[in-house]
């Protein structure tokens, strides 16, 4: 009896990704997951596709469940044939009806999304309170079909980007009861956008737990070379909005000022066909490694000198606060944020515009002086201090 009170007592929170990818939101899950009381909460965990790099680093005390039905967002491996042949089908036809809408209205990707919303089963549980943990189709997902008390949208990106797609999330962002960002730049943004419900933005900072990141960063030996010179490390997908292109066209630039002591290496998932030809072209390639991502890059990251994210646009990123909790000089280029992810000369370095030649220009102060790294890395060893609290936000409204 006294057992299925308690059981009774626990508020049920079930929260929604894409898939378990090596990248923000499911760093942001783990570290949730990692200050939830089980005595307090059951966790659930809605995938709308399944694996991931970090599928496996999941808590056993997670409940993992799928998006219904699976078939349509995974390619299944199923006895039923006819099962099979039935979802092929039905992909094919979302892919032909979508591509024949966008080029008669000139609609974008949501059209796809619009479609496939058509076959989706909605989830029979309900919850205490439902999280989506990126923005898009884990929102739509969250404000369609699932029943939950409260429903928690989130928009960890630069809105900015995504600014042509407003009316068709508006619709979603009405279902919901709030939807959270990560940057009070972004949140101020989105409150102009939608004026008639700023009242649902939330500003909850990106979560990071500098004792587990370190803890994580001596788990194994991470480098397996003997490379001696500087180290320069990127944690980003594979395209540009990441600023891939203009690391290899910086590196360029550094050789040529006669630097040739240092190794960039990039660790994503993407193509690498367009970067690896740039590469060819300017005769680089022992200069920048592509490292296969891994489930844990901590390691990499504490024997690196310097983490450089060169992106277009971020909301706040995970990777800058995560190289920020291992104490590492940080450059980053000057996009829309770039200011509530460092304080300039003091914990970090933002270089002067989003260009090649701005990065190179940043990464040549910290190579010619190095008492400049020292002091930011002594800086942050003296004041970076975690933010486990911000999570208090999202459980008060349970409350």
């Amino acid at each position: 009896m006294q057992e299925k009170e308690l059981k009774k007592e626990k508020k049920d929170i079930a929260f929604i990704i894409g898939k378990m990818n090596q990248g923000g939101p499911s760093r942001v899950f783990l570290n949730i997951c990692s200050l939830l009381d089980r005595n307090k909460y059951s966790i659930t965990l809605i995938q709308i596709q399944k694996g991931g790099q970090l599928q496996n680093e999941i808590p056993a005390d997670v409940r993992i469940k799928y998006a219904k039905p699976e078939s349509l967002f995974n390619n299944e491996k199923d006895k039923n044939r006819l099962n099979i042949i039935f979802w092929r089908a039905i992909k094919l036809l979302i892919r032909i009806l979508s591509k024949i809408i966008k080029t008669i209205t000139g609609e974008k990707d949501e059209v796809n999304w619009a479609l496939t919303e058509l076959f989706i089963k909605k989830d029979t549980e309900s919850y205490d309170l439902t999280m989506s943990l990126i923005e898009g189709t884990s929102n739509y997902y969250l404000a369609k079909f699932v029943n939950a008390r409260i429903k928690i949208g989130r928009i960890p990106t630069d809105y900015r980007v995504l600014t042509d797609r407003a009316g068709f999330d508006k619709k979603y962002f009405k279902l919901l009861d709030y939807i959270v960002t990560n940057s009070l730049i972004n949140h101020n943004y989105l409150c102009e956008v939608f004026p008639d419900i700023k009242n649902r933005f939330l500003y909850v900072d990106t979560i990071v737990i500098p004792e587990q990141l370190h803890k994580l960063a001596d788990q194994h030996d991470g480098f397996q070379d003997d490379y001696k010179g500087k180290r320069l490390t990127t944690l980003a997908r594979l395209d540009d909005t990441k600023g891939v292109d203009l690391i290899i066209e910086s590196v360029n630039i550094l050789r040529n000022k006669g630097k040739s002591n240092f190794r960039w290496f990039i660790f994503g998932r993407g193509d690498k066909t367009k970067y690896l030809k740039m590469i060819d072209e300017y005769k680089i390639d022992k200069f920048i490694c592509f490292m296969d991502p891994v489930h844990n890059p901590y390691p990499f990251l504490k024997q690196s000198d310097i983490y450089v994210q060169p992106s277009r646009y971020e909301g706040k990123s995970n990777a800058v606060k995560e190289a920020k909790a291992l104490f590492k000089p940080v450059i980053i280029t000057s996009f829309n944020t770039a200011n509530e992810h460092v304080t300039h000369m003091k914990d970090g370095i933002i270089s002067k515009e989003i260009s090649a030649n701005a990065l190179a220009e940043s990464i040549l102060l910290l190579f010619e002086n190095p008492e400049i790294g020292k002091a930011i890395a002594e800086y942050l060893q003296m004041n970076f201090k975690g933010n486990s609290y911000e999570f208090d936000k999202i459980l008060a409204l349970i409350k």
